[in-house]
């Protein structure tokens, strides 16, 4: 019964995501930021040279998988916001199916 409940959630989910228009931004009137994403493969990043080459947002990449946290996501956060950069996070999701999507889900409520 809950196994049935749980795969109509998921259909409906589908359904709404295909059927109905999703933006990532809104209407034109609101700003639109010059953006980056970071993560371990950069290394040390000098933020304040970020900021001055005209960038407002950085999006971090906090995990990845089954347990993996970016060696750098701490460092990375810190030093943006000394710079006074809008933050965002990522989880980059390498599940393949509901059951490892469930597993990760449930591993990392540990960390956050």
């Amino acid at each position: 019964m809950q196994r049935c409940f749980f795969r109509l959630c998921i259909l409906f989910i589908i359904i709404y995501v295909i059927t109905v228009p999703i933006y990532a931004f809104s209407a034109e009137s609101q700003p639109i930021y010059e953006g980056i994403d970071v993560s371990q493969w950069q290394q040390n990043i000098d933020f304040a040279k970020v900021k001055e080459a005209g960038i407002e947002i950085v999006y971090i990449k906090s995990s990845e998988g089954n347990g993996y946290i970016d060696p750098y996501f701490s460092r990375n956060y810190e030093k943006a916001k000394q710079n006074g950069l809008n933050i965002g996070f990522y989880h980059y999701v390498t599940a393949r199916s509901i059951k490892e999507a469930i597993r990760t889900g449930r591993i990392f409520c540990k960390y956050y």
